[in-house]
């Protein structure tokens, strides 16, 4: 979700583009590593009885050993050979592994399959027509939101609140029924997701800093509206080991966090996207009451 509303496909496409084109590269010289010398050696045996059959008369004696000798050199060098060539197209299948993970990435990030040629200042209403999907137990469903309004989806655990919201914000196909924005079809509109911020239950965070957390995807990072962002869910006064909470290296998926922390960091680039539409699923489930009081 966030890959698709926030498209920060310029700092992740070339973030694993560079890390899968190095991981290609040390493996292919670790491959050269381990193999070269073992085929250095044994190529220099095997020419070497060559050169000493040049030497010795084929009517000796010393033929038939001659040529026992060259037919185990032979014995040799063909498993060597066929190593070789294994090595290679390991080598070859590892850098066209980077090629298509990059390509699907970027791809996948730009999501270029719709011929979107619309674009809206704003939303003004959003339009549920006789939806249905697997995923959502109730079908034909049929409602007209609009903005300036707050809106609860509530339901059983399993129901399809999130398949539905997912599917009102453009991130999922329905299987029947359609979706509108202003009237029009989201699938003929350019720049739909440029209008949806989505704060989604598992707080996705990435291996950067609180402050790239919170801006990521964002074109104007306003450090005003961070900082007030920020302490309206006090987020500064997290209790870590650095005096800038905004320069704070988050681990892989937050690991150095607690779900609480998570979940706030999550709210605030929610916030700070300064969307038309503002969806939270379940965003306050790892809040204390106090910090839950403050983002409601």
């Amino acid at each position: 979700r966030i890959f698709k509303l926030y498209n920060p496909k310029n700092r992740f496409v070339s973030l694993y583009s560079d890390i899968f084109k190095r991981h290609a590269k040390m493996s292919s010289t670790q491959i050269t590593l381990e193999q070269s010398t073992r085929y250095y050696l044994d190529t220099i045996f095997f020419s070497s009885f060559l050169v000493l059959l040049l030497f010795i008369d084929l009517n000796s004696s010393q033929f038939y050993s001659s040529a026992l000798v060259f037919l185990y050199a032979g014995y040799r060098v063909l498993p060597i050979s066929n190593r070789i060539i294994i090595s290679l197209q390991s080598i070859n299948y590892t850098s066209a592994i980077v090629d298509i993970l990059t390509s699907s990435l970027k791809n996948r990030i730009n999501d270029e399959s719709h011929q979107n040629n619309i674009e809206i200042d704003e939303v003004n209403n959003i339009e549920l027509v006789n939806i249905k999907h697997k995923n959502i137990k109730i079908s034909n469903i049929s409602l007209k939101l609009y903005s300036g309004k707050k809106y609860l989806i509530k339901g059983e655990s399993g129901i399809g609140k999130s398949t539905l919201v997912d599917i009102m914000a453009g991130l999922l196909k329905p299987e029947f029924g359609f979706v509108k924005y202003n009237d029009q079809d989201i699938d003929g509109i350019k720049n739909v997701r440029d209008k949806i911020s989505y704060c989604d239950q598992s707080s996705t965070l990435f291996n950067l800093s609180v402050y790239d957390n919170i801006t990521i995807g964002n074109k104007d990072r306003n450090s005003n509206t961070i900082g007030k962002i920020v302490s309206s869910l006090s987020i500064d006064k997290v209790h870590i080991n650095q005096e800038n909470i905004l320069e704070y290296e988050i681990k892989e998926s937050g690991k150095n966090l607690s779900g609480g922390q998570k979940q706030r960091i999550s709210i605030a680039r929610t916030l700070h996207r300064m969307s038309d539409i503002l969806i939270f699923d379940e965003p306050t489930s790892a809040l204390d009451k106090t910090n839950e009081k403050k983002v409601i």
